[in-house]
């Protein structure tokens, strides 16, 4: 992604501390391989680059606040918690509240940052991000209301179409 606007100097630190987080995740999942089967796998060999990817993005935007190296106390912290899993579900378990966590952590950055290519970045992670918790969930078989523990990532509100924040009202728009 070219950076087009300057980021400011607390959204650069922002941005390392993200970029901190990603490759401490990145290295977390190396870890979660061992318990997972041959469908689980290569999805979260997928979700692991995806993090790669973000962790060179927000390293270009932090620019000198570029984190040297994986968040040290968060990879200690999450290496411990995945220690208790035994099982494949245990693990998917465990990796779907860690991209529950990191699209909190990313919507709780974007809520206090005002540099534009900050945000842009931003409103491409907190998505996908959202989409490997339910993933992950599903592979997990959890059921439709917990994969979605603090509810869907955008508005789940219907109106006649007039207002930005509903969406369409399937009694109001009917099919054929």
């Amino acid at each position: 992604m070219p950076q087009l606007d300057p980021v400011t100097p607390g959204d650069a630190t922002f941005a390392g501390y993200l970029q901190s987080v990603e490759w401490a995740v990145v290295d977390i999942f190396n870890g979660a391989f061992t318990f997972l089967g041959e469908t689980a796998r290569p999805v979260a060999m997928k979700f692991q680059s995806h993090h790669s990817a973000y962790a060179d993005a927000l390293a270009k935007l932090a620019g000198a606040s570029a984190a040297p190296r994986a968040n040290q106390t968060l990879e200690l912290i999450l290496t411990a918690r995945l220690q208790a899993a035994t099982d494949e579900t245990a693990a998917l378990n465990f990796l779907f509240g860690l991209e529950n966590k990191l699209v909190a952590t990313h919507i709780f950055v974007a809520n206090s940052a005002s540099s534009p290519d900050v945000l842009r970045l931003l409103a491409t992670i907190v998505p996908t991000t959202a989409a490997r918790c339910a993933t992950f969930g599903s592979l997990a078989r959890l059921s439709t209301p917990l994969v979605f523990p603090n509810g869907p990532v955008e508005g789940a509100l219907v109106g006649d179409g007039s207002d930005i924040r509903l969406g369409f009202d399937p009694s109001l728009f009917p099919v054929g």
